[in-house]
Formats: structure tokens, C-alpha cells, sequence
């Protein structure tokens, strides 16, 4: 996967496996559905506020690279193959945000699940394989099954 860099906004924490977006220049964690995100957090540890707007490592929100990520609640057979929503609290100076996979929202349609991830089964908070369909390198408008151009 590729690792891209950028510049922690102050004041906010990510840890590995967040989602950030780009805000004046600089990555912050996302905790809307309605941010287009930039990228996943690749740095393996906590980054935190200790140090003024320290550099972190992302793989960036691409149609073409595949993730996985944990609903917030039980997901359906049905549900693959839809774009749907994601969900979180703001990270602390002890954790990074709390992300999941909103499998049941269709508001803002940031992701397309694509399948079950191979350690977990369909059931509460079931592992999830999707890709974004909504980022800052896309311009496409993706309806609730796909492009809508």
C-alpha cells in the first residue's frame, strides 16, 4: 500500500486505522459522514498532540485499494454492494478517534461494501471489506449501488 505524509492539524490525536481528512492544508480525524476523507492512518502508533503538527503517514482514500473496518452494528448480506456511511467520537489525548462503519446510512455514502473480511462473519459488529466512494480524489457522485456518472 502506499504511504503518503502530511502534517497533523494541533490538537488532535489519530492512531492507526483512523480515517483523516485535509483541513487548511493539514490531516484531522473525521467523525462525520459528511467530510470527503483523505486517507487511513498507516502510522503505527498513537500521534498525538505532544508534539506541534507532527508528521503522520496515510494510505490514501482511493477507489482502487480495498479496507476493512468494524460496523457499529449488524450488517446484512443485503447490505454488500451498497454505498453507505461512516461514524466516530473526536480522539483524546489517550486514544485516537473511535471510527466505524455506519452499515445501515445512506446520507453521505462514503463507502461501498464490498464483502465480509475473511477473519469474521456477518453478525454485531461484524469486519467489513470496502472501498470510498467519496474522497478527496474522486469526483464522482456515487448513488446508493454506484457511480451515479
Amino acid at each position: 500500500m502506499p504511504g503518503w505524509q502530511a502534517l497533523l492539524k494541533s490538537n488532535m490525536v489519530v492512531a492507526h486505522g483512523d480515517i483523516v481528512y485535509a483541513t487548511v492544508g493539514y490531516a484531522t480525524t473525521v467523525i462525520t459522514a459528511d467530510k470527503a476523507p483523505l486517507g487511513v492512518v498507516i502510522t503505527p502508533q498513537k500521534t498525538s498532540i505532544t508534539t506541534a503538527n507532527p508528521k503522520i503517514l496515510f494510505t490514501p482514500a482511493l477507489e482502487s485499494i480495498v479496507f476493512s473496518g468494524q460496523c457499529s452494528g449488524t450488517p446484512t448480506q443485503a447490505r454488500i454492494w451498497t454505498c453507505v456511511d461512516f461514524e466516530g467520537t473526536p480522539g483524546t489525548t489517550t486514544t485516537g478517534s473511535v471510527q466505524e462503519i455506519n452499515e445501515d446510512a445512506e446520507s453521505n455514502r462514503q463507502l461501498m461494501l464490498i464483502g465480509v473480511s475473511p477473519e469474521s462473519s456477518l453478525g454485531r459488529n461484524a469486519e467489513l471489506q470496502f472501498i470510498f466512494t467519496k474522497s478527496k480524489f474522486t469526483g464522482k457522485v456515487w448513488g446508493t449501488n454506484g457511480p451515479a456518472n
